[in-house]
């Protein structure tokens, strides 16, 4: 006869293998959200199995069949991203810069017009409009880190259609950061400075392209306009639109009390946010749409 405290013991580790085998399956999954399948984009043969099986454990294959880069350039990102934590054995390096290098290299503009043609064939010209955007940013260190880290979760038109102060920038990156993008303190620094200089407040408009996409895909009322650009719009776009659009957000004035029992509610029914998180989020509605004094 088994006594209670055996079963609750045997229960227990039941129910911690079953947690760790999801977390464990759940690690092989990469978490995409609004990312494309690009695998198509993928030469055949070569290191294309190794890319696909060790790229995608933390970015979507954009930031690799957008670039085009030499050997060096090509082993250089490898070994930083094994230093970031890919899985890559010492003897896969070789093989997978080999393939890059070859599939995605300066002179492979054959391997561009194979991707147009297959987007092409699937009815869609989101990939002509990525590699229009890509060409919108200049050059500098800040570029190479933008495409690494900020197309996993959206389109490139996200940045070269805004306008922003540095504030606004800062602010934007570090909600990025709080909802998962990889950049380590120093990148947020070049990023905030290299966007600030070349997507702020006083540069040049978006182009006539550019503008007349971002036109066309638009909706008829785009609410998040009415968003002020402060730290907190990240969160704000990213948690509560999962179940409500923004006009109940924005169509609201509450006293600080007011939005802080709002947030607080919604994530006690499932809002995907820390408490520190949901402070933030109370604050920067507070300040955003406050109850107007009479």
């Amino acid at each position: 006869m088994i006594s209670k405290k055996t079963r609750q013991r045997l229960a227990f580790v039941l129910v911690y293998a079953v947690c760790v085998g999801c977390v464990a399956l759940r690690a092989q999954v990469p978490i995409e959200v609004g990312s494309k399948d690009r695998t198509n984009a993928l030469p055949e043969g070569g290191a294309r199995n190794l890319v696909v099986a060790t790229c995608t454990q933390c970015h979507s294959l954009g930031p690799i069949v957008l670039q085009r880069k030499t050997a060096k350039q090509w082993t250089t990102t490898v070994r930083d991203m094994i230093a970031r934590g890919a899985q890559i054995a010492p003897d896969e390096i070789q093989p997978i810069c080999d393939y890059l290098t070859k599939s995605f290299g300066p002179d492979s503009s054959a391997q561009g017009a194979a991707i147009d043609k297959a987007e092409t064939s699937r009815g869609t010209i989101q990939g002509q409009g990525e590699r229009a955007a890509v060409d919108q940013f200049p050059q500098g260190p800040a570029k190479d880190i933008i495409l690494k880290s900020c197309v996993d979760c959206h389109g490139l038109n996200r940045i070269t259609t805004k306008r922003k102060d540095e504030a606004g920038w800062l602010a934007s990156v570090k909600d990025m950061v709080r909802l998962g993008a990889n950049l380590r303190p120093d990148d947020v620094t070049t990023v905030v400075a290299y966007l600030s200089k070349n997507f702020g407040k006083d540069s040049a408009a978006p182009s006539d392209r550019s503008a007349a996409s971002a036109a066309t895909s638009a909706k008829p009322a785009d609410l998040t306009a009415l968003l002020p650009d402060k730290e907190g719009k990240g969160l704000v776009l990213a948690t509560c639109v999962q179940c409500h659009n923004l006009q109940s957000v924005v169509g609201q004035r509450k006293e600080a009390e007011g939005w802080k029992r709002t947030v607080h509610d919604m994530v006690s029914r499932g809002a995907q946010l820390t408490w520190t998180e949901a402070d933030l989020v109370a604050r920067y509605l507070a300040e955003s749409f406050p109850k107007s004094s009479k």
